[in-house]
Order: structure tokens, then sequence, then C-alpha cells
């Protein structure tokens, strides 16, 4: 990959930075991290190593592996 982070202290942030003496000019925009999501319980904001919940299907919710489910749709982040 061709990113490099770059932590500065301050809210300012400027729109280009130089390197290399000035001979090398890059444009600066904000890191947002890809959000994180658990093929164990299905949820965002942890994944599967860490996750302490009982493996649920991705349809129906239920706890269990994976196999048919003849269960209404009930994803796991919508209640």
């Amino acid at each position: 990959t061709n990113n490099l982070i770059i932590v500065w202290e301050g809210n300012y942030r400027p729109d280009k930075i130089s390197l290399c003496g000035g001979m090398m000019t890059l444009k600066v925009r904000p890191f947002v991290e890809a959000a994180r999501q658990c093929f164990n319980c299905y949820k965002f904001g942890h994944v599967k190593a860490g996750c302490k919940a009982k493996h649920r299907r991705i349809i129906c919710r239920k706890e269990g592996i994976h196999g048919k489910c003849d269960k209404f749709v009930r994803y796991a982040n919508c209640g």
C-alpha cells in the first residue's frame, strides 16, 4: 500500500505536507478506519478472535452452526 499515517497534535490539519526538503508534496486526508465485523455473532465493533458470545447463524440469529434455517430473516444488527 502507498499510505503513510502521520499523527500531529491539535485540531489543525494541513491540506498538504512537504517531505524530503520540499522535493515531495503529499495531499493530506483524514484516516477512516474500516468497520470491523465479527464472523461469530455478526455484530460490528469487534472480531471473532475476541468474541465471547455463542455462535449465531447469520440469517435467523439463532445459536448453532451454519446450516439451513427455516426461520424468518432477522439480521444481527437490527435489534
